[in-house]
Order: structure tokens, then C-alpha cells, then sequence
């Protein structure tokens, strides 16, 4: 099963999607970003029970996705 991450270019973006999520009814969480995607310091968005390969909809706030091996 492969995790899915929403990485943001700064907090306030990830604070900002998380509200945009939880609307819209998509299961998400706040968490530092993996290292297996990066080594920087920083925030992002972990997807649960999300099926798809392509952003949400409902978010407004630019984001890439990114998946690992989970």
C-alpha cells in the first residue's frame, strides 16, 4: 500500500489545504514531510484512504503530490 503526501511551498499553505480538506470531507493529517521525499524541513499533508493519483479538487492552495512505499 503506498502513502500519499500533499508538499506545500510553507506552513501557512498546509494549514491553509488541511481546512480546504476537512470540508470537503477528504481524510488528511499534518505531518513533517517524509525523508524518503525530502531531506528540508517542513510540513505537509498525509492523505488517508485516499484512492486517487491526482490532487483533490476542492484545493485551492498549490500542491504537489507525492507517493511512497508504505
Amino acid at each position: 500500500m503506498k502513502r500519499q503526501f500533499l508538499l506545500f511551498e510553507n506552513t501557512r499553505a498546509v494549514i491553509q489545504a488541511e481546512a480546504q480538506l476537512k470540508t470537503a470531507a477528504v481524510a488528511c493529517r499534518v505531518m513533517p514531510v517524509p525523508r524518503a521525499i525530502s531531506s528540508e524541513c517542513g510540513m505537509c499533508l498525509e492523505l488517508t484512504d485516499y484512492g486517487s493519483d491526482s490532487i483533490p479538487t476542492s484545493l485551492t492552495v498549490p500542491a504537489k503530490l507525492a507517493s511512497i512505499a508504505g
